[in-house]
């Protein structure tokens, strides 16, 4: 259960930097001179992973609801191993929406400013 319980935090969480950061940001982005793609550069495919551990999360939730003392989870794993690579993605452009993120956060008032105002939602 205890599972189950942080991974609804984590697709919660990640919802949340999408709906609070990275959309209105995206939607920004020619207010501080810079193009939609370089902001996108920032969270990377964040709503693939979104997506993906939803989607996780709903099928555990499944096997759970319908638990059996013949159930297992371990199928599933199996069944989503193939699309975690696209933490890999991620993590190996972390550094290049690092730069952008700090560039962005050095050069322009206006991110700045849209960043520090949405630090309310957590």
């Amino acid at each position: 259960m205890c599972y189950f319980v942080l991974q609804e935090s984590y697709v919660k969480s990640i919802g949340k930097a999408i709906t609070h950061f990275q959309e209105p940001l995206v939607a920004q982005a020619e207010s501080f001179q810079e193009d939609k793609a370089s902001i996108s550069k920032i969270f990377g495919n964040l709503k693939l992973i979104h997506g993906f551990n939803a989607k996780l999360l709903s099928e555990l939730k499944k096997i759970a609801e319908e638990w059996t003392p013949e159930s297992s989870i371990g199928a599933t794993f199996v069944k989503f191993t193939p699309f975690l690579k696209m933490y890999a993605d991620y993590s190996n452009k972390y550094e290049d929406a690092l730069s952008v993120f700090q560039s962005l956060m050095e050069k322009k008032e206006v991110f700045r400013n849209v960043h520090a105002s949405d630090l309310s939602w957590r």
